[in-house]
């Protein structure tokens, strides 16, 4: 089975815990008011194809990542988020795993492997696991964890979740303080069991040589022919003779800053805990106009496979981009060629 693509960059990681403040318990007393009065209808909050019900009145939607749903419990200091986001995709079949008992056992304790190391990853040496992997095969397939960490002088509990519906990956952290994960686990795993997924139709486009792609702040220029598009707000798939070549998509605003070196860390960060060794076939790109990005070749192995892969880290505005392109490794070079001059096509997309 293929490695589980959990995609992430380690330099532009936005902390589960971001946007809390104040000192650790302080804010509102427990929860006892509901999300709704009487028997109105629960309050849901969506975001695209992502939809949460917050666990009581005392959460509240906060729009400053465009590309995640994002509640936080409390005002001035909020003492608990939760981020709700797309991050990666597979060809998978849901329908076929659910009919193979050992693919679909396989499959999940992949998807918790593959969690777990991004924890391990992102929260450093003094992650303490707590419970894990949990897993889900209703209403999606699921895996998650809980665990604390640390950031500087305080402690957090967390409650990660990756789950995998029709060819996408969502992400679901949650977190709040440590000494108030008594007082909050149940709102975190009420908010965790709100979670829905309702992916887009997407629109399928024929493009023609040399055609031009917008997509959210960015544009591509497809060289060659035969290539097909199919497009949703939050991903750009392009195909050629039936085979999926290159995957576009928002995954993470930028955060911090977008300087060139920043993404060149990240991208080379992302591949080797991903991949392990690669063979990278020369030193990541770098450029910071038209728009930041950076780019890198490299050889290596997926399923037993050889692959030529290009990869591209694209910051534009608060809006942050992955360009995900490759091949079998044996594919013509002017396959190559043209999967390079693609990537290397990004720039902003133009007002009009």
């Amino acid at each position: 089975m293929q490695r589980i693509r959990l995609l992430l960059i380690p330099t532009l990681l936005i902390v589960h815990v971001a946007g809390c403040g104040g000192e650790p318990g302080e804010g509102e007393g427990p929860s006892t008011e509901p999300a709704h009065d009487g028997g109105a209808s629960p309050r849901v909050v969506t975001l695209g194809a992502l939809s949460l019900t917050p666990p009581s009145v005392l959460w509240h939607s906060d729009d400053e990542l465009s590309s995640m749903l994002t509640l936080k419990r409390g005002e001035a200091a909020p003492e608990a988020v939760a981020r709700f986001y797309f991050n990666g995709r597979d060809d998978y079949d849901t329908e076929t795993l659910h009919r193979s008992p050992d693919e679909l056992k396989t499959f999940l304790e992949e998807l918790a492997r593959g969690l777990r190391d991004q924890i391990e990853l992102t929260a450093g040496s003094d992650v303490e696991f707590i419970s894990g992997p949990d897993y889900r095969e209703e209403p999606y397939l699921a895996a998650g964890y809980s665990y604390r960490s640390a950031l500087g002088a305080d402690r957090y509990y967390n409650r990660d979740t990756v789950f995998y519906v029709g060819g996408r990956y969502a992400f679901l952290d949650l977190s709040c303080y440590a000494d108030l994960e008594g007082k909050l686990a149940g709102e975190l795993e009420a908010l965790l069991d709100s979670a829905r997924i309702e992916p887009e139709k997407p629109t399928i486009l024929k493009l023609k040589p040399g055609q031009g792609l917008d997509f959210g702040n960015i544009t591509l220029t497809v060289p060659g022919e035969g290539w097909t598009a199919e497009e949703t707000t939050e991903y750009m798939l392009l195909s050629r003779d039936g085979l999926p070549l290159v995957d576009v998509y928002v995954r993470r605003p930028a955060s911090g800053g977008a300087e060139g070196s920043d993404l060149s860390l990240g991208l080379k960060g992302e591949i080797d805990a991903l991949y392990g060794e690669v063979e990278y076939l020369g030193p990541v790109e770098v450029r910071r106009t038209p728009v930041p990005y950076a780019a890198v070749s490299y050889r290596g192995e997926i399923s037993g496979r050889a692959v030529w892969r290009r990869d591209a880290a694209v910051a534009v505005g608060d809006d942050y981009y992955f360009i995900d392109a490759g091949c079998p490794a044996d594919s013509p070079d002017r396959t190559i060629e043209e999967l390079t001059e693609l990537v290397n096509s990004v720039g902003p997309r133009e007002e009009k």
